[in-house]
């Protein structure tokens, strides 16, 4: 079977054809490219933003934190042999927990 190439001067809808294929594959290209940056804009900005939500949350965890560690604190200077039974049993049941795992 012989193939058959068309040329540009049986057929000239070849090169217009071409040329449109060529015009296509440059935009295609720059399209990609703009989607690549502002992908990479949105993604920063998405970064930027996570990590001042999570410092934000863990500065409320701190504060949180420290005020009632304060609170456990006062209260076992206040109440040491309550405090010292609650230290006793909560290691003990967390050594039991330990153990069945």
């Amino acid at each position: 079977m012989k193939v058959v190439t068309p040329s540009v001067e049986h057929y000239p809808s070849v090169e217009k054809i071409s040329d449109s294929i060529g015009t296509l594959k440059e935009g295609v290209s720059e399209f990609a490219n703009q989607v690549k940056a502002e992908a990479e804009t949105t993604a920063s900005r998405m970064s930027v933003t996570a990590l001042e939500f999570l410092k934000s949350k863990f500065a409320d965890f701190r504060s949180e934190f420290s005020s009632d560690f304060g609170k456990v604190k006062s209260y076992v200077q206040e109440e040491p042999a309550k405090g010292l039974a609650i230290a006793f049993a909560a290691g003990a049941l967390a050594s039991i927990l330990l153990r069945r795992s």
